[in-house]
């Protein structure tokens, strides 16, 4: 397409491995029951989805909840994505979603609590227990 977006096209079903950690890791052990990610390049702009089940134990990991391993690095933010945290997360008081959000310079994404009339805030260690099986289903974009 002479040097238009199509040439950085990476076709669809393209796989990654995600991995679930904190901004801290420390001494995190994760055991996955699904660890799948998938996503799409058209020119400077990713696409991307999560599937997680998995198991963390950890007593000395701090920060926020993180999901690494995108196969690129975010250059902005792109659109909050969506995300459905299964079992073992909690949010903050009246926060009644979650997104997520890509860190800029990164190859991560946070899960983000949101509500009607909360402040926006990332998920930390405080949210989910260790030992306990959770699940995290994503998707979302930004640029690369």
């Amino acid at each position: 397409f002479g040097g238009g977006a199509l040439d950085a096209y990476v076709p669809g079903g393209t796989t990654w491995t995600p991995v679930f950690t904190f901004a801290t890791p420390g001494d995190i052990g994760v055991v996955y029951t699904t660890q799948e990610g998938i996503y799409i390049r058209v020119g400077n702009v990713c696409l991307w989805e999560v599937n997680l089940q998995f198991t963390p134990t950890f007593t000395t990991s701090s920060g926020n909840m993180k999901v690494s391993g995108f196969p690129f690095t975010a250059s902005a933010i792109g659109v909050p994505g969506s995300c459905t945290a299964g079992s073992n997360i909690t949010y903050f008081a009246l926060s009644t979603f979650i997104t997520s959000r890509n860190d800029v310079s990164n190859i991560t994404f946070q899960l983000i609590a949101n509500g009607s009339g909360q402040s926006v805030a990332p998920l930390t260690t405080a949210h989910i227990t260790s030992a306990v099986a959770s699940s995290i289903r994503a998707s979302g974009w930004f640029y690369i």
